[in-house]
């Protein structure tokens, strides 16, 4: 664990999602961190947030009361945040840079790395279009299984990193 004068505080709903890379990210990062989940189930008519998030939505005003939340933590008063950061973007980025080399060590790796997470922007942006189309989720995995038994799935370019 790396030490700081801080732990954290990650908010988001009991599913992956937009999520999903700030837990991953925050667990590699090897930070202190809880993670805390909101109820929210899927129906017919959509996503349904539970009776707690909307009790606590006002709270995330800062973030256009959206989730998910990172809050900052002093270890002597761990009740009271200094810092909420918003966007699971900006949150992974930032749990990066507390990491000695998560980030990149310097600037040629930190561009590396700022291209793999682009990378796997555009990947996610193509699953969210194509899962909404007739038949898409079986052509998705259909065509990633074929093309990663080929190695045509991963540019070239990413194999260097």
């Amino acid at each position: 664990t790396i030490p700081s004068q801080y732990t954290y505080r990650y908010i988001y709903f009991n599913v992956r999602g937009a999520g999903e890379l700030c837990r991953l990210v925050l667990t590699v990062s090897g930070l202190e961190w809880t993670d805390v989940r909101y109820p929210m189930t899927l129906s017919e008519k959509g996503f349904s947030y539970g009776p707690e998030f909307q009790r606590d939505r006002p709270a995330f005003a800062g973030n256009f009361y959206n989730l998910p939340v990172l809050q900052v933590l002093p270890r002597e008063n761990p009740n009271v945040a200094i810092a909420t950061i918003g966007q699971s973007h900006a949150i992974s980025r930032f749990v990066a840079r507390q990491h000695p080399t998560l980030a990149g060590r310097n600037s040629l790796e930190e561009a590396k790395v700022d291209a793999l997470y682009e990378c796997c922007r555009d990947v996610k942006s193509a699953w969210y279009r194509i899962k909404k189309q007739e038949g898409g989720r079986k052509k998705w995995f259909d065509s990633a299984t074929t093309s990663a038994a080929d190695s045509t799935m991963t540019p070239k370019s990413l194999t260097d990193y």
